[in-house]
C-alpha cells in the first residue's frame, strides 16, 4: 500500500476550492485546519488573549457613562503558532470557514438612545423665562420681526435709518433707550445710493465715524430658502469684522425680496414662505431683530400692501403718516406693546458734496423734537359701498329722521330704517351671500372715517 502523499498549506492563503482540488486535498486540509485550531484554543497565548478581552469587558460594564458611550476596541488576538514554521497570523477568512469556529466580536455598548423628537420646553421651566431683551426699548426686540409702512413720500426708509445709526452709535433714539451699540446690517434692495448719501450725511452732521453700520445693496430672492445662508453667514461676517453682536437686519423693500423669486405679495403662500425664512435666519441669530419696509396701496386704510399674513406674522408694526413737513411714526399693531404713536420728526437738508459745480444734498432726519399732534393726516377716502351707504342714510333721514336725545339737535333714524333704505336703493344686492357682514363692514368704515355717529339703537350725521 502507498503511503498517502502529505499536503502542506500556507495560513496566509485562503482555503482550497472544492471544486478545483481533489476531496483527498479537501480532507487533509480540513484536519490541517482543526488541528491547527484546537492547539491554538489550548495555547497560552490564546489564554492571555482571553484574560485581557474579560478583563475589557469588565472596565467597560462597570465604568460606561451615556455621554461616553461607545465601542471600546479589543485587541485582536496574536497569531498561532503554525506545526513546522515560522509564527504567523491566522487570516480571519480561514477561521470564518474553519467548521465550529467562533471569533470573538466587538462588545456593542448599550447605550440609552438619543431623542429623535422636536426640542421642547416643560411648564415648570417656564417659571425660569427671562424678560424681553430690546435692542430698542419699547420698540425693536431681540428674536423677533417687525415692519415699517406707509405711503410714499413718507420717510420709511429715512426714520428706519436714524433709528440703525443711533443704534449703531448706542445712542437713545429720540427718548427710546438703546442700552449698547449694535451692528446693523441694512439690505438696500432698492436705491441704495440714496442710503449711502445718508449715511454721509450723518458723518458730516454728527461726527459720526466707524459705525457697526452695513449696507448690503445686493438684490436677494427671500423666498429661496438658502437665503438664510448667505443672511446669516453675511451678519456673522460683518460681526467678526466689528467685534460686536449685530442687532438689526434691515430688508427695504420687502416686496422686492419677494418679487425676486418670482412671487406675488398678494399671495398668502409666498408671504409666508419669506416670513419662515425670516424665522429660520432667527434661530441661528436669536439675538437679532429682523424689520421689513413695505407700502400700503390705493387704500391707505387697508394697511400694508399685499397678503395680510405680513401682519399675521410681525410681532410689531410700524406705521408712518404725514405728507408735508412733520411725519408721524406710530405702532399699529403689536404682540406685546400698546399700539399708539411713537414720534413725530421733520427732515433735514444736509448737502453731502457737489456734483459739476452744483451741490448735492441727502435728506436725514432732523434733531429737534416735533409733538405728533402737529402731524397733518391725508382724509381716507369713501369706498363706492361707504358712499352708497351714506346716500342710503341721508334719505331714509329725510323721509324717517327725528330728533332724539342720542343726537341732540341731529334728525336720527333706527339701525333697521338705515338698513331698509340700503335694500330698497340695491346698497345691499339681492344676492350678497352675507348682508349682514357687508352692513357691518360699511358701519365700521364709516364710522372710524367720522361720517356718522350712532349707538345700539339709531344712527345719525355728525
Amino acid at each position: 500500500m502507498s503511503a498517502s502523499p502529505k499536503y502542506e498549506f500556507d495560513p496566509l492563503k485562503p482555503p482550497p476550492n472544492p471544486n478545483e482540488v481533489e476531496p483527498a486535498v479537501m480532507e487533509a486540509w480540513r484536519k490541517w485546519s482543526a488541528e491547527r485550531h484546537e492547539g491554538w484554543e489550548k495555547s497560552e497565548a490564546r489564554r492571555n488573549w482571553k484574560a485581557e478581552n474579560d478583563r475589557r469587558i469588565r472596565e467597560l460594564i462597570e465604568g460606561q457613562k451615556a455621554e461616553r458611550a461607545k465601542v471600546i476596541p479589543l485587541r485582536p488576538p496574536p497569531a498561532a503558532p503554525v506545526v513546522g514554521g515560522p509564527v504567523a497570523p491566522i487570516p480571519l477568512k480561514v477561521l470564518r470557514r474553519a467548521p465550529g469556529m467562533r471569533m470573538p466580536g466587538p462588545i456593542a455598548s448599550k447605550a440609552e438612545p438619543e431623542p429623535t423628537g422636536l426640542p421642547f420646553i416643560d411648564f415648570d421651566a417656564c417659571q425660569n423665562t427671562p424678560p424681553t431683551r430690546y435692542i430698542v426699548r419699547g420698540l425693536l426686540a431681540e428674536g423677533a420681526t417687525s415692519t415699517a409702512y406707509g405711503p410714499p413720500k413718507t420717510l420709511k426708509t429715512t426714520g428706519i435709518v436714524d433709528i440703525g445709526v443711533h443704534l449703531a452709535a448706542g445712542q437713545d433714539w429720540r427718548g427710546y433707550r438703546i442700552k449698547e451699540a449694535r451692528g446693523v446690517c441694512y439690505f438696500a434692495f432698492e436705491r441704495q445710493m440714496q442710503i449711502r448719501q445718508m449715511l454721509r450725511a450723518y458723518q458730516i452732521r454728527d461726527g459720526f465715524q466707524r459705525l457697526p453700520f452695513r449696507i448690503i445693496p445686493k438684490l436677494i430672492d427671500m423666498l429661496d430658502p438658502r437665503c438664510v445662508d448667505l443672511v446669516v453667514t453675511t451678519i456673522k461676517d460683518a460681526e467678526q469684522r466689528h467685534g460686536l453682536s449685530f442687532g438689526l437686519a434691515a430688508f427695504d423693500t420687502w416686496s422686492k425680496a419677494i418679487a425676486a423669486g418670482g412671487g406675488d405679495e398678494d399671495r398668502a403662500k409666498d408671504q409666508n414662505a419669506a416670513a419662515a425664512n425670516l424665522r429660520r435666519i432667527i434661530e441661528r441669530l436669536p439675538r437679532l431683530n429682523c424689520l421689513t419696509v413695505g407700502h400700503t396701496g390705493k387704500d391707505v386704510a387697508k394697511g400694508e400692501r399685499g397678503s395680510n399674513a405680513t401682519q399675521g406674522d410681525r410681532d410689531v408694526g410700524f406705521v408712518f403718516a404725514g405728507s408735508e413737513g412733520v411725519r408721524k411714526m406710530s405702532i399699529e399693531y403689536a404682540n406685546e406693546l400698546e399700539p399708539g404713536d411713537v414720534t413725530a420728526f421733520e427732515g433735514e437738508k444736509i448737502q453731502v458734496g457737489e456734483d459739476e459745480g452744483e451741490p448735492v444734498y441727502a435728506y436725514i432726519v432732523a434733531r429737534r423734537t416735533v409733538a405728533p399732534g402737529h402731524v397733518k393726516r391725508a382724509a381716507k377716502p369713501l369706498t363706492s359701498k361707504e358712499t352708497n351707504a351714506l346716500r342710503a342714510l341721508t334719505v331714509a333721514i329725510r323721509d324717517h329722521g327725528k330728533i332724539r336725545a342720542e343726537s341732540m339737535i341731529q334728525r336720527s333714524v333706527t339701525i333697521e330704517q338705515w338698513r331698509e333704505a340700503m335694500w330698497k336703493d340695491g346698497t345691499i344686492a339681492k344676492d350678497y351671500s352675507n348682508p349682514r357682514k357687508f352692513f357691518a363692514e360699511v358701519q365700521t368704515g364709516l364710522l372710524a372715517k367720522g361720517k356718522i355717529k350712532m349707538n345700539e339703537n339709531y344712527v345719525w350725521l355728525p
